[in-house]
């Protein structure tokens, strides 16, 4: 069994908290040269992203005292062996009722992102609200599958939160969280002491495998030359990858699970400067998998944000605009996954964008 914590004799908590909405500037995407807009002479796309409001954010957060149940059975093995244990009896239930749980196990573990994201935020915004609700530090238990990666053990060990590894169910006080869409709260809650190293202004993060760069080593020597320092991510731990990502002046990184990671940036946060003067964020996108989440990021950091996309394939177009969009789409099958070239002039003038504002 865990360490015990002392923790207040509760019944049920319910706090309603309201989270402000922000804006999203105006942004710009370069994309692959094309002859779509002229048959001679193709040339690099620039496409305008109108600015957007991102609404206020009700937040619930409510305990209760109760069970977890059983881990969900997310895989025919898992569901035989729940059947299985029912006919010999009943599920284990850990008995951990003097202390907060938050039950994880609900996402992938696997995914940097979901975990940052989905539970880490989550969980930090429900022991700082109780934790001021009930007048003393509370800390909640994570409930996470009995093999939970090491990437996720490795996380929550990181940022303090005690983990429980289970696939049985547990008692204890269940906590609930009504959303995920944290993003104003990420300056206080991700705001960690990481310790001291040196490192770079500016950042260079490439990915290996899926929806990696086809002309890597162009892309990095080009990058290089600029002064960016590559970092394969996948090398690393996630306070060695936090460390980087907090004093990095200008990011360039290839759109994954990985820039997660960006949220703990700090330039723009613990050193005030004018609107957009805080870290500079390039993503770089597989033509079939563009996604805007990270560019929200941008005005929580007082940061500026734009894209890169790569050269479209005729099996990535009909997978994403000339077909029916259903179970068989997923972004974990067929072009989505595939690796996928960039034009450097491109980057280059997404990166003039990001330092001067004015499109080039």
């Amino acid at each position: 069994m865990l360490e015990s914590l002392s923790q207040p004799v509760i019944s049920d908590i319910l706090i309603t908290k309201k989270l402000p909405g922000f804006t999203v500037e105006p942004s710009m995407m370069f994309a692959y040269p094309t002859r779509l807009a002229d048959l001679y002479t193709p040339d690099v796309e620039r496409i305008y992203l109108p600015g957007r409001d991102s609404a206020e954010v009700d937040v619930t957060l409510r305990v209760h005292t109760g069970d977890t149940g059983p881990r969900p059975a997310s895989s025919l093995k898992l569901k035989a062996y729940q059947r299985v244990q029912k006919v010999f009896g009943p599920i284990s239930t850990l008995d951990y009722r003097d202390k907060f749980i938050f039950d994880c196990r609900f996402d992938a573990d696997k995914n940097i992102a979901h975990v940052i994201d989905h539970t880490v935020l989550p969980v930090l915004f429900a022991q700082k609200s109780l934790s001021e609700e009930l007048g003393q530090e509370i800390k909640i238990h994570v409930v996470l599958r009995k093999r939970a990666s090491n990437l996720a053990r490795r996380v929550y060990e990181a940022v303090g939160i005690p983990g429980i590894y289970t696939d049985d169910s547990v008692t204890g006080k269940i906590v609930t969280v009504s959303t995920s869409h944290l993003y104003s709260t990420i300056p206080e809650l991700l705001n960690f002491d990481l310790g001291s190293q040196d490192t770079p202004d500016l950042v260079f993060v490439p990915r290996r495998g899926d929806r990696s760069i086809t002309n890597n080593e162009e892309v990095t020597t080009f990058l290089e030359q600029k002064g960016f320092v590559t970092y394969y991510f996948e090398e690393l731990t996630p306070l060695q990858q936090w460390r980087i990502m907090r004093h990095a002046k200008v990011i360039v990184i290839v759109h994954g699970a990985a820039s997660a990671h960006m949220a703990f940036n700090r330039v723009g946060l613990d050193n005030p400067v004018e609107a957009g003067g805080g870290v500079k964020m390039l993503e770089i996108f597989s033509p079939a998998f563009v996604l805007g989440g990270r560019r929200y990021l941008a005005p929580i950091l007082n940061g500026r944000w734009c894209a890169v996309r790569g050269q479209i394939t005729p099996e990535c177009l009909r997978s994403i605009d000339f077909k029916e969009w259903g179970n068989d789409l997923s972004p974990l099958l067929g072009p989505i996954k595939q690796p996928f070239k960039v034009d450097i002039n491109s980057i280059a003038m997404a990166l003039e964008y990001l330092n001067s504002g004015q499109v080039v």
